[in-house]
């Protein structure tokens, strides 16, 4: 992050990557925080607040995916700062593996019409970690990939997964490399840096 850089935190949760480009960047640039579970959006509203950050983290309680509509946001936990919720999607949910203890309608946007509907900025990095949903997120952001704006991406994949070969096409598709594999505490899914080659 550099002074008057823009970041899309999607994944959110209480905003921990928000502040620190916000920090970073002296306060000079702006965050678009997209967090759509309740708890989380709650205290990252409250960080923001407790921080003075409201003119450079701006808070949106949305989900992104590969199109618009409204899907279900299934958690795992009610407490804020937890993860590993999902985003109704039948093709990747084992109801076998995992419980959920609460679920309740979100609105879904694809990036690039979120960001033609409301006229955000466009990025110049974006971190992505939506605990398995990244290649929807993808699949819906492919004008703003191809968007030289855009520098860098961190996205965190589960390597052992169905999905990766496609991420990792379309990132390379959208001309951009790996620069970076940063270790996560699941050892299997790592978080990658790409870069605009």
């Amino acid at each position: 992050m550099k002074r008057g850089d823009v970041l899309y935190d999607i994944g959110a949760n209480v905003g921990a990557i928000s502040f620190m480009a916000w920090a970073v960047a002296g306060g000079d640039c702006a965050v678009y925080a997209f967090e759509p579970g309740y708890a989380n959006f709650s205290a990252l509203c409250g960080n923001i607040y407790l921080n003075r950050a409201e003119r450079g983290i701006i808070p949106f309680p949305v989900a992104l995916g590969a199109e618009n509509g409204i899907l279900n946001f299934q958690y795992t936990n009610l407490s804020a700062g937890y993860a590993l919720h999902a985003l109704e999607d039948p093709g990747r949910l084992d109801p076998d593996t995992k419980e959920y203890v609460f679920c309740h309608p979100v609105l879904v946007f694809s990036l690039d019409n979120f960001i033609a509907e409301f006229g955000l900025k466009m990025p110049n990095h974006i971190k992505l970690d939506v605990d398995g949903g990244e290649l929807q997120v993808l699949r819906g952001a492919a004008g703003t990939l191809k968007n030289p704006s855009v520098r860098s991406m961190q996205i965190e994949i589960q390597e052992t997964s169905s999905q990766a070969p496609e991420i990792f096409a379309i990132m390379k598709s959208s001309n951009f490399r790996v620069t970076r594999r940063n270790k996560s505490k699941t050892p299997d899914t790592p978080n990658f840096v790409f870069e605009r080659v």
